[in-house]
């Protein structure tokens, strides 16, 4: 017969257990503190800054820890952070690595880039892009646009140059910000020939000239006379309205044309020549005394300023008669474009570095310039750093401004924004 275990003896072995089992603890917990911190044990030890990283852990980077890391442009901003104050940023949500050569914001979301093989279309700040195809043009396909310009939020135009010399060329109108476009029709002119060398403008969205030259197998061999057509409904009809041949000397081949009011046209024909007219279009009469035409921006009714090849500046204050020069020379970098009789900007010809030819503080470059004084001065719109590979440089095209946010577009599919 077994005999039954003291409560004695139960008590002991009990004890022993918990003791036993309190020994075991204890001396994991002090193996498990004699270990070697690791930078992926789960514990916050060693000279960590926080859980495995920090310290000899590196790292532990983040856009407030008052360190420029982590490919930040400066501290704590730029790169993956926020963008720095007046930090350029690229825009890599285009699917093109093409040649940008236009852009056009009508508010700081909403806006257009122009290629010569599309249009790209965004509402909300470049973030994402409707794509538009260009239009079928005779003589295609397009090698540049050469002009592109908006009136409103839903018309405006492009030139196209389907030729390096630009002796082939056709116009295309959108009535719809850009959703849609059609080719310009001019009477008489034979199906499927493209158009000469061509300028195009409108005073308002109803109100437009364009002239053109003669294409070889029309009348003449080779090309011939310019001619001058007017609409009244926005493009969809022409009329003609001018021969310049024997009419205007030295106004054979015209490139460009400004059509500020419906009672005032110029054009040039990039050479030593300007024409005018006041009466529609339906006659044009030399204008002396600017060498070498560039461009012309017009203020009020009789303010104007120009361009010459030179690289100078010119102001008339009496329609174009008398010409007092403003700037004598533009850096060859410097091609501006006036949105009043004061106030310029133009991009630099390639990204570069500061003026005087640094690299620029931390690697900053100069993207965009701004003048208050008719080019005279220039000061920098924000600054680029370095983000991009710039072993090569990337041309620099266009620029568009809505209230404080710019956008930049340039070769092999280049887009910048900038939000001040």
């Amino acid at each position: 017969m077994d005999r039954p275990i003291s409560s004695t003896k139960i008590r002991r072995s009990q004890f022993a257990t918990t003791v036993g089992g309190l020994f075991f603890v204890w001396a994991g917990l002090f193996l498990s503190n004699c270990e070697t911190p690791r930078c992926n044990d789960g514990v916050w030890n060693g000279d960590e800054t926080s859980i495995d990283c920090g310290g000899s852990c590196e790292p532990c980077y983040s856009c407030s820890d008052g360190y420029k890391n982590q490919g930040e442009s400066e501290v704590d901003c730029g790169g993956p952070c926020k963008p720095c104050a007046g930090e350029w940023q690229v825009l890599n949500t285009l699917a093109t690595n093409g040649s940008l050569q236009h852009v056009h914001f009508f508010t700081p979301q909403s806006g257009i880039v122009a290629a010569p093989d599309a249009f790209y279309l965004t509402a909300d700040g470049g973030n994402t892009w409707q794509t538009v195809p260009m239009p079928s043009v005779a003589g295609g396909p397009v090698r540049k646009i050469r002009k592109f310009k908006f009136l409103n939020a839903q018309f405006g135009y492009a030139l196209l140059n389907l030729s390096e010399s630009a002796d082939q060329a056709a116009a295309i109108i959108t009535r719809d910000g850009g959703r849609n476009w059609t080719v310009v029709q001019v009477p008489n002119w034979p199906s499927g020939l493209p158009l000469g060398y061509l300028g195009m403008d409108f005073a308002d969205p109803n109100n437009g000239l364009l002239i053109t030259q003669e294409q070889p197998n029309m009348t003449w061999w080779g090309y011939g006379p310019s001619f001058a057509y007017r609409t009244i409904d926005g493009g969809l009809t022409w009329t003609f309205v001018h021969n310049f041949y024997q009419e205007v000397p030295n106004a054979e081949i015209l490139l460009n044309v400004y059509y500020p009011n419906v009672l005032r046209a110029y054009a040039h024909n990039g050479y030593n020549n300007w024409v005018k007219s006041v009466d529609l279009g339906a006659t044009w009469f030399n204008m002396p005394n600017i060498p070498n035409p560039y461009n012309l921006w017009t203020f009020g009714k009789d303010t104007l300023l120009s361009l010459t090849g030179g690289g100078s500046i010119q102001q008339s204050n009496d329609a174009g008669i008398f010409w007092t020069i403003v700037n004598p020379y533009l850096n060859n970098d410097q091609v501006p474009e006036f949105e009043d009789l004061q106030t310029a900007y133009a991009t630099y010809q390639y990204i570069t570095p500061n003026s005087d030819g640094s690299p620029g503080q931390e690697n900053r470059y100069v993207v965009l310039q701004k003048s208050n004084d008719k080019t005279l001065s220039w000061q920098p719109v924000g600054f680029f750093y370095s983000q991009i590979n710039l072993a090569y440089q990337y041309k620099l095209n266009d620029y568009a401004r809505a209230d404080n946010t710019y956008y930049v577009v340039g070769e092999k599919g280049l887009l910048l924004k900038l939000v001040l």
